[in-house]
């Protein structure tokens, strides 16, 4: 990862506290650049509604599946609003499976 990337990766906060750096391969930033360079530096989000792809510039390489797995297949460009989205659905959804909610007591039954 060049200095560049974690700057502003820690000025939004994205990896502050975060150990996704150390699992990202030593050429991580030369497969980056080659997925943004295969998708023209173009957004590939593709909206479900319309069928229509982003616009924006692609700033961002995002893992479409498996997190550890960098292979070619697996990443694809995405625009910082479209990554950021992503992510912070995914970690939602996480959160949402490491959370066990207290048992509500009914106000029939204290």
């Amino acid at each position: 990862m060049t200095k560049t990337i974690r700057t502003a990766a820690m000025i939004r906060g994205g990896w502050r506290g975060s150990t996704r750096l150390q699992t990202l391969p030593r050429n991580w930033r030369a497969i980056r650049q080659q997925v943004l360079a295969r998708a023209g530096y173009q957004c590939q989000h593709v909206r479900y509604d319309t069928g229509k792809r982003c616009t924006s510039r692609a700033n961002q390489c995002d893992h479409i599946g498996e997190r550890n797995n960098h292979a070619l297949d697996n990443l694809q460009a995405l625009c910082e609003y479209h990554h950021l989205r992503k992510s912070s659905s995914q970690g939602g959804r996480a959160n949402a499976r490491n959370h066990v909610a207290d048992p509500v007591k009914h106000a029939g039954l204290l």
